[in-house]
């Protein structure tokens, strides 16, 4: 995908592997819509991404909240102009016993890195549907593939995301919205 003008909004951009993302985004020529919970972390990664030359905007955002989620959505394009990619990266761990694990705990994890993610996409496909190019990456993890001991609900939010992305690529083959899940 040619990264040139793009708007490629990534969540959990805000450190780490979403900020990494964001500047190496930035460089090869793509605007930043920078997705995260932390107004510090999210400031410091706008700086990083104007440093290139490139636009960035910040949006506060609890990707497991819905009216957060379409709020944001909807402001990007105004923001930024358009949207070319989503890059679904916020994710939480906890390492725990499945015994030991609270349901609200099982329920956060779940619904931050299966359901959002799935919900995002749902609600962007139309807008990238529409674009010349567009792209949808999910980020999983090798826990995805594997079950780890003391990462049971972790490991069970990967291997759904991955799920979801495997079928949502066939759903897209015929499309130019190729979906892909990196772990």
């Amino acid at each position: 995908m040619q990264l040139t003008d793009k708007v490629i909004a990534i969540t959990g951009a805000g450190q780490g592997l979403g900020r990494a993302m964001a500047v190496y985004l930035a460089n090869r020529g793509a605007d930043i819509a920078i997705i995260d919970l932390n107004p510090e972390q999210m400031a410091e990664t706008l700086a990083q991404v104007e440093e290139t030359g490139r636009k960035g905007a910040i949006f506060s955002c609890n990707v497991a909240d819905e009216q957060q989620v379409e709020e944001t959505f909807s402001a990007i394009p105004r923001q930024l102009g358009s949207l070319d990619g989503l890059i679904n990266n916020a994710g939480i761990s906890q390492l725990s016993l499945l015994e030991q694990t609270t349901e609200s705990e099982i329920k956060g994890i779940i619904s931050t890195n299966t359901i959002a993610p799935m919900q995002l996409t749902q609600a962007l496909l139309p807008i990238l549907l529409k674009q010349s190019s567009a792209q949808i990456i999910n980020i999983g993890s090798t826990f995805g593939s594997i079950g780890f001991p003391g990462y049971s609900t972790y490991c069970a939010s990967k291997f759904g995301l991955r799920g979801v992305s495997q079928a949502l690529a066939r759903e897209l083959a015929d499309t130019h919205v190729p979906v892909k899940y990196l772990s």
